[in-house]
């Protein structure tokens, strides 16, 4: 699979009226596969190749490709689940007796002292350092 960068690239000469062999040896790629990329972009208006037909995937069913809206009228939310046979079945779901659940703030790190002694030829100090 070519990077999508360059198939860009590809679609931008041969925009700019550039022909497929020049751009071949200009990006480095192979001429079949700069006429491939064209001719995908010229059917479906994208460099994109197609979908993937059949179900989709359970994640992503259930992080987010198909979110479920919430009803705030009635306090309920439509719920999509899969059942015991495999097959999908929807229940509502009462979101109104939901109690929220306090978070506390986080504790901050106890301070700690750090002591350095510095020793020169006419002194000596000491400082110290509170982290």
């Amino acid at each position: 699979m070519l990077d999508p960068f360059v198939q860009g690239q590809i679609i931008g000469m041969h925009m700019a009226g550039v022909k497929s062999r020049r751009i071949a040896t200009e990006l480095q790629v192979n001429d079949r596969t700069v006429r491939s990329i064209i001719k995908r972009y010229q059917e479906r208006g994208t460099i994109a190749p197609k979908p993937i037909p059949g179900r989709p995937r359970k994640y992503e069913r259930l992080n987010g490709a198909n979110p479920v809206p919430a009803t705030a009228a009635s306090g309920k939310r439509r719920v999509e689940a899969e059942g015991e046979d495999g097959g999908d079945m929807d229940m509502e779901v009462d979101t109104s007796k939901v109690q929220p659940v306090a978070i506390p703030a986080p504790v901050p790190a106890p301070a700690q002292t750090t002591t350095t002694t510095i020793t020169t030829a006419t002194s000596i100090e000491t400082i110290e350092w509170v982290i």
